[in-house]
């Protein structure tokens, strides 16, 4: 039953996916004609390939110490020192004022 289901599928999808594959066989080998024409290209496409990733890698390690960072610089107050958020030292911007807190 389920390998004539894949039978189906792969007939239906046959050929909707035939002219693709060979349009991106046809970009791929016109390509590698261009890199071996040009080695200057092929040269700046990795520099530019390695300057992404370099950049991909800098923004995951920010990432990665932003968010230990942010807790050292910003730690949560114990519930024992905020009872209320009228006893509270921080309020938040879009909280009502409290009639009988101190802020």
């Amino acid at each position: 039953m389920l390998q004539n289901l894949r039978i189906v599928m792969g007939q239906t999808l046959l050929p909707v996916l035939t002219p693709l594959i060979q349009r991106a066989t046809e970009m791929g080998v016109t390509f590698q004609r261009w890199l071996t024409m040009f080695p200057n290209i092929s040269r700046w496409l990795g520099y530019i390939t390695i300057g992404v990733l370099g950049l991909v890698a800098a923004a995951g390690l920010l990432t990665i110490l932003g968010g230990p960072g942010f807790c050292a610089v910003h730690p949560v107050q114990p519930p024992s020192r905020c009872w209320s958020p009228a006893s509270c030292s921080w309020s938040s911007p879009s909280a009502p004022p409290s009639s009988g807190g101190t802020s």
